[in-house]
């Protein structure tokens, strides 16, 4: 695997916050009877709700609304919400809860959940736990009932955004690639959340490897790739991610150019000259902040040719501030340059601006 980034570890946002013991006060059960108590309560509002009460105490869940769908109205809307619910556990991972609310629906309102939709259901709750063996053994039930053999792509789709869920970055690869030698197209989005997840689990350079010329790379994820690649310092990644968006003839996002510009300023020669032309000839313009970060660690790398012609941009858009003269002042300091460092005075002073102690420094 490839090495983490390095400082503090990005936060992986938790699917479900759940509780396994009641809690007291207000209650997020009893701000839901509250609230049903006003009318008929469906779709989006009861999800709302559900979500809630299912987080506090899952145990509560399943009976409580199926006691509410009850009361709910029509057959057919009963069922629409039903399959709502359905969603909630599955989706954090609990086919325990998915199994008991299936189960109450059938044996206190007579209702039984379509077979497709309850299978998927439980893959999602199963690969959203990362219970893999579960997974497989469902999928390989599935496989049973086609003669080809093949798993629906509705099945390899919900199985993949189920192990994302769970942070399971080579899992989801497998049911992504198993969806493409299907013939399928793979969601861009599902792509960008693969490498989403890649990044905090260390993944990225054997996903970009394994995917490489079998599922397309869309433009966002190479913005999450070479992200990593700067953050990890991973030089030959960002050489192999760059080579791959231009044989795809897919632009890179600015935020993508940007982390090529800080990985390859920490280096000597033209690489860095080239994503700075490039990122304009995109169409994108670095923003002053940048170009400062950019001037500082040219001081580091001595790439003084870098260093200038980021102040020849800023110059031109009128946007090279009293900090940059200084960064750019600095480091012609550190490189030796100081006959560039005391040229600076002079445009300083045109400018308005009056030197400080650091510059005379």
């Amino acid at each position: 695997k490839s090495p983490r980034p390095k400082g503090p570890p990005r936060p992986i946002k938790k699917m479900c916050e759940v509780s396994e013991s009641p809690k007291s006060a207000a209650t997020p059960l009893q701000a839901w009877r509250n609230h049903k108590q006003q009318g008929p309560v469906h779709g989006q509002d009861l999800l709302k709700h559900a979500s809630r009460v299912f987080s506090w105490d899952p145990r509560t869940f399943a009976q409580e609304f199926v006691a509410h769908l009850e009361d709910a109205g029509q057959p057919a809307q009963v069922r629409e919400d039903l399959h709502l619910l359905l969603d909630i556990p599955s989706k954090c991972g609990r086919p325990d809860i998915t199994t008991a609310l299936a189960q109450a629906a059938r044996d206190r309102l007579g209702l039984e959940v379509e077979a497709v939709r309850l299978h998927h259901c439980m893959l999602s709750a199963y690969a959203s736990s990362g219970q893999e063996a579960k997974v497989e053994d469902m999928l390989d039930q599935e496989r049973a009932q086609f003669n080809n053999g093949k798993v629906a792509v509705r099945s390899l789709a919900v199985v993949a955004r189920g192990y994302l869920k769970n942070g399971k970055a080579q899992a989801a690869f497998r049911k992504l690639a198993e969806m493409k030698d299907s013939g399928h197209e793979v969601p861009h989005r599902a792509v960008s959340e693969l490498f989403e997840v890649a990044a905090k689990t260390g993944d990225v350079k054997d996903i970009l490897q394994s995917l490489s010329g079998k599922i397309p790379v869309p433009s966002d994820a190479f913005g999450i790739i070479l992200e990593y690649c700067f953050l990890t310092e991973d030089f030959d990644m960002a050489s192999s991610a760059e080579k791959l968006a231009k044989d795809q003839g897919t632009t890179l996002p600015q935020e993508g150019f940007e982390s090529m510009l800080k990985l390859w300023v920490k280096k000597e020669g033209g690489k860095a000259l080239a994503v700075f032309e490039a990122i304009q000839e995109a169409g994108f313009h670095p923003c002053e902040g940048l170009c400062r970060y950019l001037i500082a660690r040219c001081a580091d790398s001595q790439n003084l040719h870098l260093a200038e012609l980021v102040a020849t941009y800023l110059r031109s858009r009128d946007e090279m501030s009293f900090s940059c003269y200084k960064t750019l002042m600095k480091a012609y300091a550190y490189t030796g340059q100081y006959n560039k460092a005391c040229d600076l005075y002079a445009e300083i002073k045109l400018k308005g601006w009056e030197p400080d102690a650091v510059m005379y420094g």
